[in-house]
């Protein structure tokens, strides 16, 4: 169960990272797709936030998936 402040920090996160999809997501899968953050789960100790997204209006949703990973690597 999280804490009120794991789902604070989560929130924040959320909001901040969905931003950043907005502006330069095109830039990396291009404008077709629709991704969206619908989730962040917060560790206790707040250090590793694990991010859920949903991908929308394409059919191959794992390209775009490993199209923002290679760019995360980077």
């Amino acid at each position: 169960m999280e804490t009120i402040r794991q789902k604070q920090v989560g929130e924040l996160i959320r909001r901040h990272f969905s931003m950043v999809l907005m502006q330069e997501g095109p830039l990396i899968y291009g404008r077709e797709p629709l991704v969206t953050l619908s989730n962040v789960m917060m560790t206790p100790d707040l250090l590793i936030a694990k991010c859920y997204i949903s991908v929308w209006r394409t059919d191959d949703k794992q390209s775009v998936i490993l199209e923002l990973e290679n760019e995360m690597s980077r």
